[in-house]
């Protein structure tokens, strides 16, 4: 018999969506190349960091990230992208006065070359069609801070990270489905989520009747 939910909520990036690094553009970094979307920058960042290399920005950003992600793990926050370039902006000495616009439009840059390397592969299309008639279905991001529709037991979420989404959706009080994609198994001392899944795929049998 299907689960009683009327929603079912979506991580994006690792469960609905692949990514793949390999469609972002190349940049040499010392003596490697690398794929990042700051390859793609440089035109904004002659327009609103004038001065300012692709190679300095990457170096900026990096520490930005890495020091926002530190915070994360204590206050369980996460900041919008546009942020994370308004600081990597301010720390290569972009112009005040054009901090939050030039962040924006930075922000909305690296966004673009993202979607360029993300794939919806066919199976999880058609999944979501099945699914369409009959649940309200949600994407739900890190960043994203809107109203559910629905109340907390009624939906499902379902994502691939433990951590993040599994704990996540139970301080939420929602019902979890965790793709296990590498069958780690639920980490020692954790409750297991309600559902655990190896791909999702197997999410249909759970919800939709044949």
């Amino acid at each position: 018999m299907p689960a009683p939910y009327r929603g079912v909520l979506l991580d994006l990036f690792g469960t609905l969506i692949t990514f793949e690094p390999g469609r972002l553009p190349e940049m040499q970094v010392g003596s490697e190349r690398i794929r990042t979307t700051v390859a793609g920058l440089a035109g904004p960042l002659a327009t609103w960091a004038p001065g300012t290399t692709p190679e300095g920005f990457l170096q900026a950003l990096v520490a930005v990230s890495d020091e926002m992600a530190r915070g994360r793990t204590s206050d369980h926050v996460e900041l919008p992208s546009r942020e994370r370039f308004r600081r990597a902006l301010e720390r290569v000495g972009c112009d005040d006065t054009r901090l939050a616009e030039a962040a924006v439009h930075l922000s909305r840059a690296h966004m673009a070359l993202i979607a360029t390397a993300t794939i919806l592969p066919d199976e999880h299309r058609a999944l979501l069609e099945a699914l369409r008639p009959r649940y309200r279905l949600g994407l739900v991001s890190n960043f994203d801070d809107t109203a559910t529709g629905l109340g907390a037991d009624e939906v499902l979420f379902v994502g691939d990270t433990f951590a993040e989404d599994v704990l996540g959706a139970r301080a939420a009080g929602v019902d979890a489905a965790w793709i296990d994609a590498r069958g780690g198994g639920v980490p020692d001392g954790a409750t297991p989520p309600r559902f655990r899944l190896r791909g999702l795929c197997e999410l249909a049998p759970l919800l939709v009747t044949p």
